[in-house]
């Protein structure tokens, strides 16, 4: 047999033998996976206060959500619907209550008297009536119910408006500070660009570079320019979603 062949008849047998030979696998590795102490402390367990935008002792934050409770239109509606719904309640009990009427009445009349003189007289008199409801078929009981429960309504609405305007300011306040920091980074990014630009042309100019270096690198510079205009317009956005939420 020809050493060629011995070679080729080898390499099959080496392929065959690795093809076939079974894989042996590790020992299984275990379910339980052991914590760290720092993971395994009970979370959700805090009470957070009521005014919760507190904690992050942001006074411009504060200033911000206080605004917005104050001048938010949304909110403002909303008060004058719980007012109005406070009113009818009122009235609604009323209904349930007697009714006191009173009048009073004066006057003064004047007529002859003896020897040709005039004689004036006062007169003086008052009325009080009572009256009462009877409430055979749970009309005025029904629609007292109602009422309050409307006025409650009303007033988790509120609420409710309340807490999600909370949300939504301090939302807007943390993008616009993102959004503030990423054009600082950006402004950065492109004064050192424009920088290493210079230096690099400085160089081609020596003969220390080639022309595809100059070429890198004012499309790097453009690049980070690119990106610019989208972080002033989410800028603004975030401006502008905290002025309409304060209602200015």
């Amino acid at each position: 047999m020809s050493s060629r062949l011995m070679v080729f008849v080898g390499c099959i047998a080496a392929s065959v033998w690795t093809g076939c030979r079974v894989h042996q696998t590790g020992p299984a590795p275990s379910s339980t996976v052991n914590l760290s102490e720092r993971f395994a402390s009970e979370v959700g367990t805090d009470v957070l206060p009521e005014k919760w935008w507190t904690v992050y002792a942001d006074p411009t934050l504060d200033t911000l959500v206080s605004e917005t409770l104050e001048g938010n239109l949304d909110l403002a509606q909303a008060w004058s619907r719980l007012a109005q719904a406070a009113a009818l309640a009122d009235q609604a009990n009323a209904a349930v209550l007697p009714s006191v009427d009173g009048n009073l009445r004066a006057g003064r009349s004047r007529g002859p008297a003896l020897f040709g003189n005039t004689q004036e007289s006062n007169q003086y008199s008052a009325t009080l009536s009572v009256g009462y409801e009877v409430d055979v078929w749970g009309k005025i009981r029904d629609g007292r119910d109602a009422a309050k429960r409307d006025l409650e309504a009303t007033r988790l609405e509120v609420d409710a408006l309340a807490i999600t305007l909370t949300a939504q300011v301090t939302e807007a306040y943390f993008d616009l500070q993102e959004s503030s920091e990423q054009l600082n980074l950006l402004n950065e990014q492109i004064t050192t660009s424009q920088q290493f630009l210079k230096l690099v042309e400085f160089r081609f100019a020596q003969g220390d570079a080639v022309a595809l270096d100059v070429l890198q690198q004012r499309q790097a510079l453009a690049s980070v320019q690119s990106r610019l205009p989208a972080s002033e317009t989410a800028l603004r956005l975030a401006a502008n979603r905290l002025a309409i939420l304060r209602g200015l």
